[in-house]
């Protein structure tokens, strides 16, 4: 995949999993929670957090731990942990934020987005929301069997009250083997200089890479 190369090329702080700027969201990576062992997963239903700050919303997702024995499985961008939004039992599931935020404050949302190939549709396609106002929709297409890259994905909106509600939300019908999110950021950036895209506090090959993976027609908003 050729935008996963460019990422991986020039990292600094904000792709490499930790934060330049402190994140506004909490268990941004899914690894606050129970300890699993390698490859196991846990699955949880709507009405119910995952761990700490994510509630599942709608259906049911799947929090997995990845490791080296998981040759055949998505492993997690960062850390053990990563998310399945189509869980067990099969569903397209939701998750959902609140965050605190200030009233007319530009954000930037960055997020890690894969799909687990062994099951359901090639094409996993997730919608980011903030309130009523944003839905971005995303797709990651699986190529095989075995273990997927990920993608950086982002997006900025302005805030309207003191706090936005933050939700991705699986669009792939009835089935097991969804879209997958790790890494989940949201930074402030209203006095951030106009080409640091990546809120790291400089200019660097980094911010090109996003520029290049975002390149192309800007999403019209409702």
């Amino acid at each position: 995949d050729w935008s996963s190369d460019v990422c991986s090329s020039d990292l600094d702080c904000c792709e490499d999993g930790t934060i330049c700027t402190p994140s506004l969201t909490v268990n941004s990576g899914f690894e606050s929670g129970s300890p699993l062992n390698a490859c196991a997963l846990e699955s949880v239903s709507a009405g119910n957090l995952v761990a700490s700050g994510w509630q599942v919303t709608v259906g049911t997702v799947d929090r997995i731990r990845g490791g080296s024995v998981c040759a055949t499985s998505t492993q997690p961008k960062f850390g053990d942990y990563c998310l399945d939004l189509c869980g067990t039992p099969a569903s397209s599931g939701a998750i959902k934020q609140l965050v605190p935020t200030v009233p007319g404050h530009k954000y930037r949302c960055t997020f890690w987005l894969s799909g687990d190939a062994s099951a359901g549709p090639t094409a996993k396609k997730v919608h980011a929301k903030v309130g009523n106002y944003i839905d971005l929709s995303y797709t990651f297409n699986c190529s095989g069997s075995g273990a997927q890259a990920w993608v950086i994905n982002q997006f900025e909106f302005t805030a309207r009250g003191a706090n936005e509600a933050l939700a991705f939300v699986a669009d792939n019908g009835v089935t097991t083997g969804g879209p997958m999110l790790d890494s989940i950021n949201l930074v402030d950036i209203t006095t951030q200089c106009v080409g640091d895209l990546d809120a790291s506090g400089q200019v660097d090959g980094a911010d090109i890479a996003l520029l290049l993976l975002n390149f192309g027609d800007c999403p019209v908003g409702p």
